[in-house]
């Protein structure tokens, strides 16, 4: 009887063996997104401001995801993809009208530029790579932007605006947090850079 018992047991950790295996190989989210709280600390901003972003570029329908990036293992492997809800211009449109509503601007999102003596952010393109190190010894996520603008008034082209950032974190353990983590503090890097140089070309 005892020595039935002991086999069970051993039986029992074994599977828990196994099965910590095959979770530490889903030690990861697959699906990723972020409530956006503004960061950048720009003022001065008044009246309104359009965000342009290209017809066909936004969001789509919820059963439509975006490819954002891809899970690795520790040998570099790719084992999954991590997708969005968002497209990427989408998750920068959005968190671009928070900051320039917080910097004081009455901000209007559209998908074709106004006509009229207006002000309006071009958002032309936006990158955005998210990628994971999943494995029983590893959990790293690392997020990549590239954001280009165009900022214009009445019509003409004011300025060029390209911004890039990359952050990263290891520190964060608990799986479904960790790529929304770092997916919103790179937004927070790339505004907080962003945002002030477009109050100061806007209200120079």
């Amino acid at each position: 009887m005892f020595r039935l018992h002991f086999n069970r047991m051993i039986l029992l950790s074994a599977l828990s063996v196994i099965l910590g295996v095959s979770a530490g190989c889903a030690r990861y989210a697959r699906n990723v997104n972020t409530l956006y709280e503004p960061a950048a600390t720009a003022r001065g901003g008044s009246g309104v401001l359009y965000i342009v972003m290209p017809a066909g570029r936004e969001t789509l329908p919820s059963n439509v995801k975006w490819v954002i990036g891809t899970v690795k293992d520790h040998d570099g492997m790719e084992i999954d993809k991590i997708f969005s809800p968002r497209s990427p211009l989408d998750i920068v449109q959005s968190a671009l009208s928070l900051e320039l509503r917080k910097a004081g601007y009455t901000v209007q999102t559209v998908t074709a530029k106004p006509a009229g003596p207006v002000r309006e952010i071009d958002l032309t393109n936006a990158g955005i790579v998210l990628d994971q190190v999943s494995s029983l010894a590893d959990l790293k996520a690392t997020c990549h932007m590239d954001v280009q603008l165009d900022a214009g008034k009445n019509g003409q082209l004011i300025k060029k605006l390209h911004y890039e950032s990359t952050y990263s974190n290891t520190t964060v353990k608990d799986r479904d947090l960790l790529a929304g983590t770092v997916l919103q503090e790179a937004l927070h890097s790339l505004m907080e850079k962003a945002v002030p140089e477009i109050v100061r070309v806007f209200e120079k």
